[in-house]
């Protein structure tokens, strides 16, 4: 059968105002804006959309290494799950700092409503490990940065996972990362692929 999919790559208040009605008309949805799912409600009101019409909603691992690995150690116990990011001050709209700015500390669902545009790597982490609520954020603005550079660690039963990618800014959007745009394009062509590869 052929595959009807729509691809995000608008906003956050994109996925809430047209998710559910292209998954109502048969489309399955491929969300880039992955903050806007750890909004409850929006989750929910998607993944009954989704059941009821028998689409799928695809989330691409986005500009982070380590998604698989975090996905299989949540089948256990995963006792924390942390992320350290750094951007260029630009990246985040501040000019003239000197030295490296903490812009935020706290979970990753505070994070995306703060930082929609900036921080969607820590959606995608809370949807494949313990939720945004448990998933602790650190946001840097550091001038001594010239990629945008993403640390995970998760400690559980399984031992401790710990990833750490260094990504160029996407040339048309520094707030994002080029691997971001090169994830979502691996996962198109997984779709259409006989042998899948990792979760």
């Amino acid at each position: 059968p052929v595959m009807s999919l729509v691809v995000e790559a608008a906003s956050q208040e994109a996925v809430d105002e047209y998710g559910e009605s292209v998954l109502n008309s048969g489309r399955d949805l491929l969300v880039m804006s992955t903050g806007a799912l750890l909004d409850g409600a929006l989750r929910q009101r998607l993944y009954q959309a989704a059941w009821r019409a028998d689409r799928k909603i695809f989330v691409p691992s986005g500009a982070i290494f380590g998604i698989d690995g975090l996905k299989a150690a949540s089948l256990g116990r995963v006792k924390s799950v942390e992320l350290v990011t750094r951007k260029p001050p630009k990246a985040l709209g501040l000019r003239g700092l000197k030295k490296a700015k903490t812009v935020f500390s706290g979970s990753a669902e505070e994070a995306v409503k703060k930082f929609p545009r900036n921080i969607n790597v820590s959606a995608t982490i809370s949807l494949a490990g313990t939720g945004g609520a448990k998933t602790t954020v650190k946001l840097v603005a550091d001038p001594k940065v010239k990629n945008n550079t993403h640390e995970m660690t998760v400690r559980g039963d399984f031992g401790t996972l710990f990833s750490r990618a260094e990504n160029r800014p996407l040339a048309e959007n520094p707030k994002t990362s080029y691997l971001a745009a090169l994830s979502a394009v691996q996962l198109l062509k997984q779709l259409s692929h006989p042998i899948r590869i990792g979760t």
